[in-house]
């Protein structure tokens, strides 16, 4: 990353961007393509190297990441529990749209977060596919619930006709997302040997293939604080308090959370660990946690294997070869 000389702070809501001060034009922008290209025409305007920073929104500000990014703009996606916390240290307890912007700007200057990398179109379609089939399982659950719960022979007939085509619209989005991974060797490979695992499924390596795509690139530490399964410390003089885990990426924790349950029952190794940790008087959930951050870190380590990036190499190579020479 160049030299930053500007910093800019942006408040995002679902109709518009509020952005700090930086030049003499409206501070607030409508939130979709045409408001974010201006404004990033504004940024590249000043002559300046800027770095934007946006909090985490739910999904509002990907649009703002992905046209920064294309745009060839630096922009950084931050915790909001962290911002407002900077705000508290700094003695700010007002809350607006206009003071967000501030704050989230002062918060980049000190911090300086690391600029967001918008993954590679395939990574980005798992992405979308993974989302949409967690949000169908979601659906699911919850309409069997209701299934369970009413005896009204009307209710239960739209109840049943729901579940069947959120059935079949499971099995389409299973079927793209199989497809996809297939088309490319590298994560077709990199799929292969994550289910080399016993209690890694289709589903958790296509997840974390798509959640998780720095896997291989990490060490252990990092990889772990990325799916959020470091264990946090909570002492103070003599007190000794429970550890917890937090932050990170919750949809690589979904992820890995039914492949740890399998695992802890059916892999010998993560089996023997699972039951070593309850016979230590661990409570069930923490011995649990324990298995999902060693499936973590096992499966950053056989990516990041020498021997298997040299043999997917050779395979992408086999299929995809380099033009001939001129």
């Amino acid at each position: 990353m160049n030299q930053v000389k500007m910093y800019i702070g942006i408040d995002v809501a679902k109709e518009h961007l509020d952005v700090a001060p930086f030049d003499n034009q409206p501070a607030r922008v409508p939130n979709n393509a045409t408001g974010i290209k201006q404004l990033i025409k504004r940024v590249k305007a000043t002559g300046k190297t800027a770095f934007l920073c946006c909090e985490a929104t739910g999904g509002y500000e990907q649009t703002l990441l992905d046209m920064a990014c294309d745009a060839g703009v630096d922009i950084a996606r931050v915790n909001s529990a962290r911002v407002r916390y900077f705000a508290k240290s700094e003695g700010h307890f007002a809350k607006n749209d206009k003071l967000d912007a501030a704050v989230i700007t002062r918060f980049a200057e000190q911090k300086k977060p690391a600029a967001h990398q918008r993954p590679t179109p395939l990574v980005e379609r798992l992405q979308n596919l993974l989302d949409r089939r967690y949000q169908l399982v979601d659906f699911q659950t919850q309409d069997t619930n209701r299934l369970h719960q009413t005896s009204d022979k009307e209710s239960r007939g739209f109840i049943t006709s729901t579940l069947k085509h959120i059935k079949e619209q499971l099995a389409e989005v299973d079927g793209l997302i199989r497809g996809l991974i297939a088309s490319d060797p590298g994560q077709a490979a990199r799929a292969k040997r994550l289910l080399e695992v016993c209690g890694i499924g289709e589903v958790t390596a296509a997840a974390l293939l798509g959640y998780a795509p720095e896997l291989g690139r990490y060490d252990e530490q990092q990889i772990t604080s990325l799916g959020g399964l470091a264990p946090w410390a909570d002492d103070s003089g003599d007190h000794r308090g429970k550890r917890k885990i937090c932050g990170g990426r919750a949809k690589v924790r979904r992820a890995l959370y039914m492949a740890a349950v399998v695992a802890a029952h059916r892999n010998h190794v993560l089996a023997s660990f699972y039951q070593g940790l309850l016979k230590r008087g661990k409570e069930k959930k923490l011995a649990l946690t324990a298995v999902m951050r060693k499936l973590l870190r096992l499966a950053n380590r056989l990516l990041r294997d020498e021997n298997f990036q040299l043999q997917t190499k050779a395979k992408t190579a086999k299929i995809n070869p380099a033009p001939a020479s001129e």
